[in-house]
């Protein structure tokens, strides 16, 4: 089964990279829909934006856990297929962003391919924690 959703965010499709500016509003549709994905429930998620860009999400089955993502590009529209691993990461982060109404860092890549080229997914956060500083990293190593 295949869903669409439409979501009010702003989108680049850049040359090596698809960006999607979430807001904290778009969040629980899109972990909602992602997650009926991982579960079996849907096998791709069709994601439309306000200026026309779209994005094809599906589960790759016969990836392992460590092939990054596959891409295409057919009529303008981008095709993710993730790995179990990149989409159970994608909805735990989604669930902690859902969670506590902002994100750990301003960004998070799914790393991909497009053909031979690397072509990476790229959630952006309009709310997120601060930077941590050099000091509190060293105090955790």
């Amino acid at each position: 089964m295949k869903r669409s959703i439409k979501i009010e965010c702003s989108t680049i499709n850049a040359d090596s990279e698809f960006i999607i500016e979430l807001r904290q509003s778009d969040i629980s549709t899109l972990i909602l829909e992602l997650s009926m994905i991982m579960m079996g429930l849907l096998d791709k998620l069709m994601i439309i934006f306000n200026n026309g860009d779209s994005v094809e999400i599906s589960l790759g089955e016969k990836l392992s856990q460590t092939d990054k993502a596959t891409v295409s590009q057919k009529q303008g529209r981008v095709f993710f297929v993730l790995s179990a691993n990149h989409l159970e990461y994608l909805c735990t982060f989604l669930l902690r962003v859902y969670r506590d109404e902002i994100a750990e860092v301003n960004h998070l890549h799914i790393e991909g391919k497009k053909g031979d080229e690397p072509y990476d997914l790229t959630l952006l956060f309009n709310q997120s924690s601060a930077a941590m500083t050099p000091e509190e990293a060293s105090r955790l190593m």
